[in-house]
């Protein structure tokens, strides 16, 4: 997992007729969202994909070689299980031994001997250090009392084990049984096969120093056949203490242990289903299952400041960590009452085995009566009003609004505009009702899209004086376009947003035109 310290990675651009928000392409960001290995490997000239293999390589080494005691918050990049995992499917295109031996050092078990890659820089490595093991019903974690990657080996309870490798246990095995025995997910892959296995089937866990790199852990795999298996095993390392003089005081040593394991275990299971599918999807569902397994830390909220909350103009897929919100709606969404339903996040994954990340979403909501375009919609009313429908939205932030208008009687109209959707992403425009507009006002409310079949929606919610909300039906025709009025009056309307919503699933679906109109009327 990467830093848990967020900034901003995201800025501002400029859409005809109105303010949009864009990603950054940045060596963290960059190439997200990924076909079919097979698909890549059979595509592209030699020499591109010897490019995309020694980036890969460049950026999986970064992971581990920047030591930042001192240095002021990160930008988030991306995790780096996914770093790693891209480096595994890209090892056999680099060009030479020397860069593959490199790959090879970086993607190593910490007890497999291979020692550091040619300029020093590799993946934790214990060394010549003498290795210790302690196994429970699922889960081994490995350490070493000596060294660069030394465990403390205080022992309080006199069982024979280091305090830290207890705690590693028996939270990991905690969240084995939340996660596989009680939300039915696969458990994680046996790495019996396996040239380096631990010593044992079991989910082999390290433990070393990865704080001075702000690495809170990751899961990968050293599967030789990476690139022509769908699934595999994992391995796990995560971090030897937590201290706070590297990880701060925001969360005690033990809670970061708790959402890292539940978060990177998740990507163990995830191998087992796909180990190539979507980052907003492999990303976004780890996130989430922090809170599904540890509810009391919430440290996922973090991730809200580069998610569609912060940026619905940015398509959901653009999200790593971010998209964690939209599975939460999904779940709460998916079956009304106090309680959520995770199983719709299982059927997600049950699909992902043999399906495109987008695809298993489809076949899921279809499953359940739903389309991708009706949940979309109702994600947009969600995230504009969070307090509202979210279980804990009430510490969420709300979606901002990307144009607002005072409507008045000697201004009652906005005027055509005409903001540019990309896929899977919303606009929220505001219109609230001036003094003047006393009496029995409308909003009489015009929208031209593209067709239905293209992913338009169009959401309508009133937020009264009181606070309370009501939402109102938009419904379009086929071809993306209608006019509808709404009550305006000031004495019982407060605002009111219109939330238009490309739930096109593709970028090809990008830049599509949604032109409205509004205008106050008796």
């Amino acid at each position: 997992m990467t830093p848990r310290l967020l900034a901003a990675g995201l800025a501002t651009v400029l859409a005809t007729g109105f303010a949009a928000v864009g990603l950054v392409p940045t060596a963290a960001t960059a190439g997200t969202l990924h076909s079919s290995f097979a698909a890549q490997r059979t595509t592209g000239s030699t020499h591109a994909r010897a490019t995309r293999a020694r980036n890969a390589l460049d950026d999986a080494k970064a992971l581990f070689a920047r030591h930042r005691a001192g240095v002021a918050h990160p930008v988030q990049g991306r995790d780096a299980t996914m770093v790693l995992r891209d480096l595994a499917r890209r090892a056999e295109d680099l060009p030479t031994v020397t860069l593959r031996r490199q790959a090879r050092a970086v993607l190593a078990r910490p007890t497999d001997g291979t020692g550091p890659s040619d300029d020093g820089i590799s993946a934790p490595d214990y060394g010549t250090e003498t290795t210790y093991r302690h196994c429970g019903a699922h889960v081994c974690v490995h350490w070493v009392e000596s060294g660069e990657h030394r465990t403390d080996p205080t022992d309080a309870d006199g069982n024979g084990y280091p305090d830290q490798v207890d705690r590693t246990l028996s939270v990991m095995e905690n969240v084995y049984v939340v996660e596989v025995t009680g939300m039915g997910y696969r458990a994680p892959l046996s790495d019996a096969a396996a040239a380096e296995n631990g010593g044992s089937d079991q989910l082999d866990v390290y433990l070393a120093d990865i704080g001075p790199q702000w690495l809170y852990g990751y899961c990968t795999s050293d599967d030789p056949d990476l690139g022509s298996v769908p699934s595999t095993y994992a391995y796990c390392v995560l971090d030897n203490d937590y201290s706070p003089d590297q990880f701060g005081t925001r969360h005690t040593p033990e809670q970061n242990l708790k959402v890292t394991a539940a978060h990177e275990f998740f990507h163990a299971v995830q191998y087992a289903y796909s180990w190539n599918r979507a980052d907003w999807l492999m990303e976004g569902t780890a996130a989430w299952m922090e809170d599904e397994v540890y509810d009391d830390v919430n440290d996922n909220r973090q991730y809200l400041v580069e998610s569609p909350l912060t940026y619905p103009n940015v398509p959901l897929t653009s999200f790593d960590y971010g998209a964690w919100i939209f599975w939460r709606f999904l779940s709460e969404w998916s079956r009304p009452g106090p309680a959520d339903d995770a199983t719709v996040v299982r059927g997600v994954w049950n699909r992902a085995a043999t399906v495109s990340s987008m695809g298993a979403l489809r076949e899921t909501l279809a499953s359940r009566g739903f389309s991708v375009a009706a949940a979309f919609r109702a994600f947009g009313t969600w995230t504009r009003s969070p307090r509202h429908f979210f279980s804990e939205g009430g510490a969420y932030p709300a979606a901002s609004t990307g144009k607002a208008f005072v409507l008045s009687a000697a201004h009652p109209g906005t005027g055509a505009w005409a903001p540019r959707l990309d896929h899977m992403s919303h606009a929220f425009i505001r219109f609230q009702p001036g003094t003047s507009l006393r009496g029995d006002w409308r909003l009489q409310v015009r929208v031209n899209m593209a067709d239905t079949a293209r992913g338009s929606v169009v959401g309508v919610v009133v937020i009264r004086p009181d606070g309370s909300v009501h939402v109102h039906p938009f419904r379009l025709d086929r071809h993306g376009n209608a006019t509808h009025r709404y009550p305006f009056r000031r004495a019982t309307v407060g605002h009111l947003d219109l939330d238009l919503g490309n739930a096109g699933t593709s970028s090809r679906d990008n830049g599509e035109a949604a032109t409205f109109s509004a205008r106050a009327v008796r």
